[in-house]
């Protein structure tokens, strides 16, 4: 019953306010995107940095996220050398996200697609969590599996943000211009982050939710169940 009415509830009515049920469910997601973020993982903060904030904001907000603390770290991370994991690259035009799972690119996302989509994040967030320690227990597979829900939630510019050539190679990446930090964060105080940051070695560290690995088999079922 909870995961239906996530289900029904998953588009935000305000397109200024976080959805509040994606809010608690990709927490661990979002701490795991803001983080490759802030690592220019991929170069995906400045392939970030080069699209339409403004549309990322929107579909940040429905991924029930803060899209001030958002731009802070895409901010942070733009400018770094790319630490390349081979994630980002299988969302290019073209590409497929496994062995099983035919290109993708189209708005309407198949459960095959979202299961495609969870793995390989799942997949990535172990990754991450080897590749990267300092950066705490915001990554392993239980957040990469709340990272595919993020995923599927602002998928559109996910697509856009691969497709783009700046930030593949492990080079440090041509200026972009600063995103705005401070527009009122998700519809106000009540949109702020639920996670916590401290900083180790440089870095920030999350403190995800306690029961990720729970919470990550009911999003299993949640994006990749058939809507009947």
């Amino acid at each position: 019953m909870y995961l239906q009415l996530a289900e029904n509830n998953f588009l935000a009515k305000d397109d200024d306010k976080p959805n509040k049920l994606n809010k608690i469910l990709l927490a661990p997601g979002r701490a795991l995107f803001l983080a490759m973020c802030d690592l220019n993982i991929d170069g995906l903060a400045t392939k970030l940095s080069r699209r339409n904030f403004s549309e990322l904001r929107t579909y940040w907000l429905k991924a029930g996220g803060d899209p001030d603390k958002l731009a802070k770290n895409i901010n942070k991370g733009k400018g770094k050398k790319p630490k390349k994991i081979g994630f980002l690259k299988k969302f290019k035009k073209g590409q497929q996200l496994s062995e099983t799972a035919n290109p993708f690119l189209s708005e309407d996302i198949t459960p095959q697609a979202k299961a495609a989509i969870i793995s390989a994040s799942t997949a990535a967030g172990t990754a991450i969590g080897t590749a990267f320690p300092v950066i705490g227990n915001v990554a392993g597979a239980a957040a990469g599996t709340s990272l595919g829900g993020v995923i599927v939630a602002i998928l559109p510019v996910i697509k856009k943000a691969a497709d783009d050539p700046i930030g593949d190679e492990e080079v440090t990446p041509p200026p972009t211009d600063t995103l705005p930090e401070n527009t009122g964060g998700a519809g106000g105080a009540g949109g702020a982050e639920t996670t916590t940051s401290t900083t180790t070695g440089g870095l920030p560290k999350w403190v995800l939710p306690v029961g990720a690995a729970a919470l990550g088999l009911g999003l299993i079922y949640y994006f990749t169940r058939t809507k009947k």
